[in-house]
């Protein structure tokens, strides 16, 4: 299989009629075409089309901070849709307790972090936390230190826990958003900032 389009532009790339949509793309199988978007119809020049919208919060910096093509420019999430389905079906499924319990598991761990950070002497708390987000930096660490430590933690399946900026200053963040996720979790994370 021939999939048509090579070069992948990465969001905020943008060239001269970027947004203008291709009218038809192809696959080309053993001779035979047929209809996809998974690539632009070119003749000459092969390009996919530039992504309709772009996220690129501050907090994912690190992650963007090389040129290479990046595949959340062109996900599901950030077409539109009917984002409240998704929350109804859950409420409907699980009922508004579960929810509830859900959240407030997740805001004790946070609570519970932050005094776990507060009690190791190499950290500190910058702020204490308001609902599941944690910044904290790690005394004596440059910002080759912070990017270093969160691609050695990601590389070994630990956790994807990016640093962030706080006034200017590169720091460390935790988001907590899954109700499983345990102080021995945050535990061993924090562990690997020694």
């Amino acid at each position: 299989m021939e999939v048509l389009g090579s070069s992948l532009p990465r969001c905020g790339s943008s060239s001269k009629g970027s947004n203008e949509r291709t009218p038809s793309s192809l696959i080309r199988t053993s001779g035979s075409s047929r209809r996809s978007t998974r690539a632009p119809l070119s003749t000459g020049t092969r390009r996919w089309p530039e992504p309709r919208t772009c996220s690129r919060p501050p907090y994912l910096d690190s992650l963007n901070a090389t040129a290479s093509w990046n595949a959340s420019d062109y996900a599901f999430h950030l077409t539109r849709r009917a984002r409240g389905l998704p929350l109804w079906f859950s409420l409907a499924t699980y009922g508004t307790d579960a929810y509830r319990e859900a959240i407030e598991s997740v805001l004790a761990l946070t609570r519970a972090a932050a005094d776990e950070i507060s009690r190791r002497p190499e950290l500190e708390l910058i702020m204490d936390p308001d609902l599941s987000v944690l910044l904290f930096r790690r005394r004596g660490w440059s910002d080759d230190d912070y990017e270093s430590w969160w691609r050695r933690v990601l590389d070994a399946q630990v956790a994807f826990v990016q640093p962030t900026s706080w006034e200017g200053e590169k720091v460390a963040r935790l988001c907590f958003v899954n109700p499983r996720t345990t102080i021995e979790h945050v535990r061993a994370i924090l562990g690997t900032m020694a």
